[in-house]
């Protein structure tokens, strides 16, 4: 049982040591250098993998004993000389061979076979493996034919099984469907020049970006899975597109007569009127979406949370920041990202990283010089952009959502607590004087700010979500009625 026990762990440490950790080693460097980011690994299906393969190096190199039947020992020498084996000692009644195939099983195992004879009987100890073949080959002769066959089955069975964890786990497959998306885009894509007002509202973004307007018209999601066209006053115009397939409609950006959105796990523009409608990213699901003159800028939730960047018309589409970012807000020539336990400032092609606040924040706004955020302890907070010890709390209680006006700061409190007798929209203003609620309800979200009104989601008596209009200039809240 010793014997046993020492040869397992000999031969665990020559496979984690000499075969897995090398093969794990050359992947990330070659995913590096193709790819330009880090290879990822959830190391509990690595180690998971280590020991099947340790298991598998054990069934096949374990050390096994034999015996067979031979007619002289210059019979055995030939036979080993013939058959790809070289003699490395010879003793008065040992032989000590090593096989000249198998690599690199070989060259990581103690690849030696003992062959100890007597009158006509051969005992032979070693690897399994090669204890098997040496056998067969004493009995049968060459085995050539069947140990090759075997030879390629095994190579082949080794690329596809060896390779499985890290194609799983390490975002290959990712990168092919990037490289197909781009190639797919330049062939599909046309040029475009858009005019116009390309700054989006990160307030309606950070509200899962339900509306968007321009100086005619206001466009907004209802019901989650209508896209309703109307005038400055919210009059009712057109449905622009309706989905009765259980789809809904986020990430709402206008730019010139282009309206970008994502449906579920496509991001699409159609034209103001509803025409000309296309599928510019079909990868997954994207948050965060932000459509600027130099691109689109996004969150994507598929490839860890990371920072995308794609043209307007889909093409280019590539990662930015190698981060698990929880928040995205872009100003200007300037990215503000969330991730870990700091947001950080950069430039748009990613590059430029400056520290702005050292703790993580959600919904991210700059208005008027200072930075609006949800703190990780939930209240909102505003800090001068210039000064870190101006920072007023302006909710001290934890906010579901936020937006702003020019005198005021509209938000809901978050609860675990869904009949919580607080809940409802709420505000104060920018300096956090004692807040009021303005309207009871048990849920409220997604506040978009359009013309001179805040819509907002609610539930409705019947337990229903539905749409809400609070009148900025008349203080009235009221349901939005489409035709």
């Amino acid at each position: 049982m010793p014997n046993k026990i020492l040869n397992y762990l000999n031969l665990l440490l020559r496979s984690a040591l000499f075969l897995y950790l090398p093969v794990v080693l050359l992947l990330s460097l070659l995913y590096q250098i193709v790819f330009g980011v880090a290879m990822r690994f959830d190391w509990l299906t690595v180690l998971g993998y280590l020991g099947v393969v340790v298991s598998w190096m054990y069934s096949r190199y374990k050390h096994r004993l034999e015996e067979e039947q031979i007619s002289d020992v210059k019979h055995l020498e030939r036979t080993l000389n013939q058959n790809r084996w070289e003699i490395i000692d010879r003793r008065r009644d040992t032989i000590i061979a090593r096989p000249t195939f198998d690599l690199p099983f070989s060259l990581i195992i103690d690849d030696r076979v003992e062959i100890h004879y007597k009158e006509d009987t051969a005992t032979i100890s070693g690897p399994l493996h090669y204890v098997t073949i040496l056998s067969e080959t004493i009995r049968e002769g060459s085995p050539e034919k069947k140990w090759k066959f075997r030879k390629v089955f095994g190579l082949i069975f080794s690329l596809i099984f060896f390779p499985l964890p890290f194609i799983r786990e390490s975002g290959i497959l990712w990168e092919v469907d990037v490289m197909k998306h781009n190639a797919d885009a330049s062939e599909k894509a046309e040029a475009m020049l858009v005019e116009g007002e390309f700054q989006p509202i990160v307030e309606n973004i950070n509200n899962d970006g339900l509306g968007a307007e321009d100086t005619d018209h206001i466009f907004y999601v209802h019901g989650d899975s209508s896209v309703i066209k109307t005038d400055k006053d919210l009059n009712f115009e057109e449905t622009l597109v309706r989905n009765n397939n259980f789809n809904t409609f986020r990430n709402i950006n206008l730019t010139g007569d282009w309206l970008y959105l994502t449906n579920n796990e496509t991001m699409r523009r159609m034209k103001t009127d509803g025409t000309e409608e296309q599928v510019l990213y079909d990868l997954g699901y994207t948050t965060d979406v932000h459509v600027t003159e130099e691109g689109i800028y996004f969150i994507n939730t598929v490839d860890h949370f990371n920072v995308y960047r794609m043209d307007l018309n889909g093409e280019n589409l590539k990662r930015l920041m190698d981060v698990e970012a929880s928040d995205l807000a872009v100003y200007g020539d300037e990215l503000f990202v969330s991730y870990d336990s700091v947001v950080e400032r950069r430039n748009l092609d990613g590059t430029g990283n400056e520290v702005i606040l050292n703790e993580s924040a959600r919904d991210l706004v700059r208005h008027d010089g200072y930075y609006y955020y949800i703190g990780s302890d939930g209240k909102l907070y505003k800090r001068n952009e210039n000064q870190a010890s101006d920072t007023t709390v302006l909710v001290d209680r934890a906010v579901g959502t936020y937006t702003l006006t020019e005198d005021k700061v509209i938000y809901t409190l978050s609860s675990d607590n869904d009949i919580h007798p607080s809940h409802g929209i709420h505000e104060t203003d920018h300096n956090g004087s004692p807040s009021k609620r303005v309207y009871a309800t048990n849920y409220a979200d997604s506040l978009t700010k359009v013309g001179d009104s805040i819509l907002f989601r609610t539930t409705s008596g019947l337990g229903t979500m539905e749409m809400k209009r609070y009148d900025l200039k008349s203080d009235k809240i009221g349901g939005i009625y489409i035709e």
